[in-house]
């Protein structure tokens, strides 16, 4: 082949090690996204270092969580077709759904946005590093010498806490723009049904919304499950898919 091409073998392993890099630099390129402002390469940048760098951003624009204040929320529209209508809020096409990589950065820098918007609104003393009970606590603040590893994806809730004699279970949902829809595992649905019949209990949804940038926006939602409050929730799929909408201000 390389005398075909003309090319000695030097050359040869030259256009190898030159495509070789030009691979290695698209994969890192897709591996790459814009945070706060800032570069971060899944796989390669620490998610301790993105902790520093986004606890130094503003405190969050807030609801009032700490008194159950939920952000204003429409009436949800009719499905007009049954239980597996989509309507409002339709699922994205696969073609369109973001990289897992995109996927799974949302999901820590949300979560990371969660931390520090719990911590200015229930306390630091309340809202302490072991109330932060998801898996992914562990790639942000590892565990230290004789801490007990309370953590798990299992648990149908990303944050657990004591607040007023009561029992707080916030499941953090994120989105890198303001989509009005989110899904729900089947252990979050097992939490969430549970703990509506709770009297001592409660669960809730902090929605991060533009999660990436660095001005954040979050929205307190009530328990789609619990009564009262089903009538602002279109809940698709068995209720895995859940979609909602913001009251608008009047003009």
């Amino acid at each position: 082949m390389c005398q075909q091409l003309g090319l000695t073998p030097e050359a040869a392993d030259t256009q190898r090690r030159k495509r070789h890099e030009q691979e290695q630099k698209a994969e890192r390129q897709r591996r790459t996204f814009n945070v706060a402002g800032m570069p971060f390469e899944v796989g390669t940048t620490s998610y301790g270092v993105l902790f520093g760098r986004l606890d130094k951003l503003p405190a969050p624009d807030r609801p009032r969580a700490s008194k159950d204040d939920f952000s204003p929320l429409a009436k949800a529209r009719p499905s007009g077709g049954g239980s597996g209508s989509r309507g409002q809020g339709n699922p994205t096409p696969a073609s369109h759904r973001p990289s897992a990589d995109l996927r799974d950065l949302t999901g820590v820098v949300g979560e990371i946005h969660a931390y520090r918007f719990l911590r200015v609104e229930f306390g630091s003393d309340i809202v302490s590093r072991d109330a932060w009970v998801s898996e992914s606590r562990l790639k942000i603040l590892p565990l230290v010498e004789g801490e007990p590893n309370n953590t798990s994806d299992s648990l149908g809730f990303d944050f657990q806490f004591r607040h007023q004699r009561k029992k707080w279970h916030v499941e953090v949902k994120a989105t890198t723009g303001d989509d009005p829809q989110f899904e729900l595992g089947i252990s979050e649905i097992k939490a969430a049904n549970r703990l509506a019949r709770e009297r001592g209990g409660r669960w809730r949804i902090l929605r991060v919304r533009h999660a990436l940038s660095e001005r954040p926006e979050f929205d307190w939602l009530p328990n789609p499950f619990e009564e009262g409050f089903r009538e602002h929730f279109r809940l698709h799929r068995g209720g895995m898919l859940v979609s909602y909408a913001l009251k608008r201000e009047a003009q």
